[in-house]
């Protein structure tokens, strides 16, 4: 459902009677996949006005889609970032690759969080070029870093 060009939305929701419903017009405005035009969200909307997040998530459709859904939510975000900084604290910090090990260092306190920070740190390719990286996990920091301690986020 999710479309690649539309991640910076986090779900327009309508508060009605003290509930957040999804209408259609909300969902569209999302801009899901073309597989959810308005004649398939109106199907799924089965003639009432809006759904509840837990509607959505009795809707039969795949597990991927509503997941979709409970990311525009603004519900997910505390809950993913609780699931990855758990991620880079226990196994990027210590990966033994010095610019992912930087990285993780700089998403941890907070210095740099983007996602081109992110991919600028990726590993070499598999192909060989990254043979020289040591086998050993080392639990130091880098020196080019630039941090004296590891930090968590808050």
């Amino acid at each position: 459902m999710m479309s690649p060009h539309n991640q910076e939305t986090h779900g327009a929701m309508t508060p009605t009677s003290g509930r957040l419903m999804w209408t259609i017009d909300d969902m569209l405005a999302e801009r899901p996949c073309p597989y959810y035009d308005r004649v398939r969200v109106t199907e799924l909307w089965d003639g009432r006005h809006g759904l509840t997040l837990g509607d959505i998530l009795e809707l039969e459709i795949p597990v991927t889609d509503r997941l979709w859904v409970v990311a525009r939510s603004g519900i997910a975000v505390p809950w993913t970032e609780r699931i990855v900084t758990r991620a880079v604290t226990t196994h990027v910090l210590s990966c033994g690759i010095p610019a992912v090990e930087c990285w993780a260092v700089r998403w941890l306190d907070g210095t740099d969080c983007s996602a081109k920070a992110t991919w600028a740190a990726r590993p070499p390719s598999r192909n060989g070029s990254n043979a020289g990286a040591s086998s050993k996990r080392s639990r130091a920091l880098p020196p080019a870093c630039g941090s004296s301690g590891r930090t968590t986020r808050s």
